[in-house]
């Protein structure tokens, strides 16, 4: 009996004990928390001492379609006689007045000192009585994984707003920013990045490596992907940017492939441009920057990221079995880029091969499929089926290869062109390069043979459902009835109007033009009945790539095209892909205001067909928009549209003038 009691009191000790233990870990474990909430408040509350609340007054209520918030936004107090730098997110609506709440609650009127474009930043002064308290010098003690502040001054009163999260990355977005995954919102752009001991890292800006537009990286607010520049590289050139903008540098090169992972070989080095200067040429490879070693494409990038217009970067370059050492100063501000234009349509690569599989013995070149009338190509006489096979005495292996020779030429300049006809001896001719043609032939040679498809084995044809399962998003794509896996086809991405046909409709009104073209229609659906969103580019952009793996596309022939707002979304689709989109058709649609910076590329070429009705609410606007592209060297082939949808004959001219966009 007494043993019994003795059990019974050990086993209620045991569990006292482990009562005991499960309460001591919860306490420690409630004292950890209650120590870091005590801390990330320490570290906030310090940085908070340097932070700024800014107000804007007046200005658009709207840039483009797009509704601007005139919500507070915070700063960064960056030298104690005034000076403070904030996102340049905060004034794209161009403000009339700027009213900066200090720590202390004093208010005062600011004005735009300078930008710097590197950063998306804007550097405010405001008159002081006594010196602020400014940021100290940056840390440089940063690791991923380690906690992450945010601080920003948006609420009423003198109070700050925080947000807790870790460093996910260093270097992001080219060498230039912290990733972090704190809750960053357009209330606290321009607010501090600080560590939990209350040293600032950074600023925080919207950001995106694809893009260097005011607006770019805005959709990911909240999302768990932020972004802040770092501290050290912007207070290294404050007291050059007191004195006026700091503007990123450019060398003028662009690369012959894309492929991050590839290396940074040189594809054009774009005429007067400090890489031509330096004597780049095409072929060369960069195998080292300001003495870091390069072997991809992605490292070249991060380390002329940062740079300003001014500074020299350092480059070893490998050409052919020699390496050569130069030096470039960047510059902030290139030529716009205008492609020379021989005036030729090549023939399909694909074609060609047909036809060589048939010859003995295989011959390099272009051979021309067609030659545009007044070209400098017809002056010279050529021919179509005449074979392209030098350039300036360098051999032209294929139609990429006479596309880059091509490239490091400027409109107006001479070049020798060697020329086969048929069997006889070659010909070289003298021709004078001329402007892209905007024109577009009402008649061209097919570009696939008659010969009927390999049936076997062909992927599904006519109406199929395009599913991205991460997305919401509807999709429908139409292919073809003559679809030949033999032959490149144009892509035709038909982005639907707000309330106009649902993509059967549209697919049904587009069917027999797709199929006597051999043009394949890929209609993706907006989430919103309003219409697209900017961020749903993303999707739009993930149908293509998905289409293209299974069917025969054609690189030079991918178009986004729309009507009205959803036309401006083909813009921006067109200036944001452009390793991918070739061509922009948009009738009665302006250009965005949140587009991406336009520019025309040597090897990224880009080509836009407008059209507006006369009399409509948006002719003046696209009227405005065509003077912008021309000045900027990108060909817009304009035409009048009858109607704001589209008919059967701005159908048929948009089906043409896309069979052309390979033009040479």
């Amino acid at each position: 009996m007494k043993s019994k009691h003795v059990n019974r009191l050990v086993e209620l000790a045991k569990a006292i004990g482990l009562l005991l233990t499960i309460c001591g870990i919860t306490l420690a474990q409630a004292d950890i928390e209650q120590r870091e909430q005590q801390a990330f408040y320490a570290a906030a509350s310090e940085v908070a001492s340097f932070v700024v609340k800014i107000e804007t007054i007046g200005g658009a209520e709207k840039v483009g379609n797009v509704l601007v918030s005139s919500a507070p936004t915070s700063g960064v107090i960056v030298d104690p006689d005034g000076y403070i730098a904030c996102s340049e997110y905060a004034f794209i609506q161009k403000p009339n007045s700027i009213l900066v709440q200090l720590p202390n609650g004093d208010r005062k009127a600011a004005k735009i000192v300078s930008r710097d474009s590197r950063f998306r930043l804007v550097l405010l002064k405001v008159e002081v009585d006594e010196p602020l308290t400014a940021v100290p010098n940056a840390t440089s003690n940063v690791e991923v994984g380690q906690w992450a502040v945010t601080v920003g001054r948006t609420l009423p009163g003198d109070g700050f707003n925080m947000s807790i999260g870790i460093v996910s990355a260093k270097d992001r977005v080219w060498g230039k920013a912290f990733q972090i995954d704190a809750n960053v919102s357009p209330a606290n752009y321009g607010g501090a990045l600080a560590d939990i001991h209350g040293n600032v890292l950074g600023i925080i800006v919207p950001l995106s490596p694809n893009s260097n537009a005011v607006t770019a990286g805005s959709e990911w607010y909240d999302s768990g992907i932020g972004f802040a520049v770092r501290l050290d590289q912007v207070l290294a050139h404050l007291d050059k940017w007191k004195e006026g903008d700091l503007k990123r540098g450019l060398m003028g090169i662009a690369m012959k492939s894309e492929n991050l992972y590839a290396e940074a070989t040189i594809g054009v080095s774009r005429p007067k441009s400090p890489a031509r200067e330096a004597g780049l040429k095409a072929d060369d490879v960069i195998v080292s920057a300001n003495g870091i070693p390069v072997t991809r494409y992605a490292q070249l990038k991060h380390i002329l990221g940062p740079m300003l217009a001014g500074e020299v970067v350092d480059l070893e370059i490998r050409r052919a079995d020699e390496t050569v050492k130069t030096s470039i100063e960047l510059t902030d501000e290139l030529v716009p880029y205008e492609h020379a234009f021989l005036g030729i349509l090549p023939a399909s690569a694909r074609e060609e091969e047909e036809e060589e599989e048939e010859e003995e013995e295989e011959e390099e070149g272009v051979r021309i499929r067609y030659v545009f009338t007044d070209s400098p190509a017809a002056e010279a006489e050529l021919k179509q089926d005449d074979l392209i096979v030098e350039i300036n005495g360098e051999p032209v292996a294929d139609e990429l290869a006479l596309r880059q020779l091509l490239a490091a030429t400027e409109p107006g300049q001479e070049i020798e062109i060697k020329t086969v006809r048929g069997d006889e001896d070659p010909v070289t001719a003298t021709i004078t390069l001329a402007t892209v043609s905007e024109s577009v032939p009402t008649s061209l040679p097919a570009r696939f043979s008659d010969d009927e498809p390999d049936n076997e084995n062909l992927p599904p044809l006519g109406k199929i459902n395009v599913k991205l399962p991460e997305e919401a998003n509807e999709c429908k794509a139409y292919i073809p009835e003559t679809y030949d896996p033999a032959g490149d086809h144009a892509l035709l991405v038909l982005l639907p109007a707000p309330g106009e046909k649902k993509i059967d409709g549209l697919i049904r009104a587009w069917r027999d033009a797709c199929d006597e073209s051999r043009t394949i229609l890929l209609v993706p659906q907006a989430k919103a009945e309003r219409g697209w969103a900017p961020d749903e580019s993303q999707f739009i952009r993930k149908t293509i790539e998905n289409l293209r793996k299974d069917y025969a596309i054609d690189a030079d022939r991918i178009v986004a095209c729309g009507t009205g707002n959803s036309g401006s979304m083909a813009f921006l689709v067109g200036f944001k892909f452009r390793e991918l989109v070739r061509g922009i058709a948009s009738v009665n649609g302006a250009i965005p205001s949140r587009a991406p910076g336009i520019f025309n590329e040597p090897l990224q070429r880009l080509s836009v067909w407008l059209a507006a009705e006369k009399e409509g609410r948006m002719a003046k606007r696209i009227e405005s928009n065509i003077e912008l592209l021309r000045e900027l060297k990108l060909p817009v082939t304009e035409s009048e549209a009858e109607a704001k949808e589209i008919d059967d004959d701005t159908r048929d001219a948009i089906l043409n003038w896309i069979d052309t966009l390979d033009r040479i």
